[in-house]
């Protein structure tokens, strides 16, 4: 029984060292983790920061065109491709009523294709859609809502810059 008594003992007596020696290892190591918390919380404020549009549409010329046409809206707009951004994109007419005809279509652009349209077209966007049948006449607009993702950023994973790019359209009765 003393020797059950004595080995109970000794190994009491190195958990006891053990625990001694984690709670060392955790004081060295709580400003370290403290530390890195800190260091992670300040660069995702940072990268919240980053928040600034890459596109912006500066002028649009005026387009015109009945329901059923095809109308290609030119517009100037800044495009920074320096941030090396991709887009994800949702399209809708307004018409004359301010009934939303939406596209069907959602659109993603690269930022390798988005590189490609301000070298072929510094400066300019031409967007063809078609009037809808439906669309009533007036002074309607198309709406662009843009959500651009930046590499390196992982705030906008979740939470992307977003952009409404509109452009005015005038819809006048069929022919």
């Amino acid at each position: 029984m003393d020797r059950s008594i004595g080995q109970v003992t000794t190994a009491w007596v190195r958990c006891v060292r053990v625990l001694r020696w984690v709670d060392e290892a955790l004081d060295v190591a709580s400003p370290i983790v403290t530390g890195m918390l800190l260091l992670g919380v300040a660069s995702l404020g940072w990268m919240a920061l980053d928040n600034k549009s890459p596109f912006e549409v500066i002028h649009v010329e005026p387009a015109i065109a009945a329901p059923g046409e095809s109308v290609t809206i030119t517009a100037r707009v800044r495009r920074d491709i320096d941030r090396n951004c991709s887009c994800d994109m949702r399209r809708a007419l307004y018409d004359g009523a301010g009934v939303r005809h939406d596209d069907p279509t959602d659109y993603r652009f690269s930022a390798n294709s988005i590189r490609t349209m301000a070298e072929t077209s510094p400066g300019v966007l031409k967007v063809k859609i078609r009037v809808p049948l439906d669309a009533a006449p007036g002074v309607g607009r198309v709406e662009s809502d843009l959500a651009y993702r930046c590499p390196g950023n992982l705030v906008h994973l979740a939470w992307p810059i977003r952009t409404l790019a509109v452009m005015p359209i005038t819809i006048v009765p069929a022919k």
